[in-house]
């Protein structure tokens, strides 16, 4: 394929449609990316918030209940509950971060969900029972206690995993293109304008196109006849 000059045409990215994909040959624009990931994190993360939350109001509840205060408890004990409280804390946070669409949602779950699962299995040993012991108890679900653990077990490691999936950082990154500069939609780079006194494109027809910086050419004459001397 040649143009009006004889010579190849030249095909590529930018040229008038010719390339490929796209609007005008522009590139496509981008896809928006699926967000079922992110928003199942977001939502077991506030499950496990919930869960955390709910153990830890409820043992400073029984330990008011006892007479004693929260300095009272071994150190062992205020280990467990503050990993616990940390647990809640970041995966609340985490997961209405997320919400906004934000990455650093996502790295809060991870902590949370983090936390989480070492509070659980840590729990029997910072407060001496067995594990064994420690698990029929929660699977009793006799007591507020119970069904927290049970979320924090079951929903730190489902935001763990969910959490961590590109599909999750690929939604809470994605941010859609301003509609002035979106090719699909018209955008994209204003028409050139020529300079101040660039000679226009187009010339009357029979008359040759006058460059800058050369004299005025007078218009065509008759040929084969001499100009007129006024007989």
């Amino acid at each position: 394929m040649t143009n009006p000059y004889g010579y190849p045409a030249q095909q590529g990215p930018g040229y008038g449609g010719y390339g490929q994909g796209g609007h005008g040959g522009y590139p496509a624009p981008r896809q928006r990316p699926s967000g079922v990931t992110a928003i199942l994190a977001a939502v077991f993360g506030l499950l496990v918030a919930v869960g955390g939350g709910l153990i830890v109001i409820t043992l400073l509840i029984q330990v008011n209940d006892l007479g004693r205060g929260i300095g009272d408890l071994p150190g062992n004990a205020l280990t467990a509950l503050g990993l616990l409280l940390a647990a809640a804390l970041f995966a609340l946070l985490g997961a209405v971060i997320a919400f906004f669409r934000s990455a650093a949602g996502a790295i809060l779950l991870l902590l949370g969900a983090v936390v989480g699962i070492a509070a659980f299995f840590l729990y029997p040993a910072l407060t001496r029972i067995k594990f064994s012991v420690f698990m029929s108890m929660i699977f009793d679900f006799d007591n507020a206690v119970s069904f927290g653990m049970v979320a924090v077990l079951v929903f730190a490691p489902l935001t763990l995993v969910f959490a961590a999936l590109p599909p999750t950082f690929r939604y809470l990154r994605y941010r859609a293109p301003a509609p002035g500069l979106d090719p699909s939609q018209g955008g994209g780079y204003p028409p050139q304008q020529q300079p101040p006194g660039y000679p226009g494109q187009q010339q009357s027809p029979g008359y040759p196109q006058q460059q800058p910086g050369y004299p005025p050419q007078q218009g065509p004459q008759q040929h084969g006849y001499p100009p007129n001397q006024g007989w």
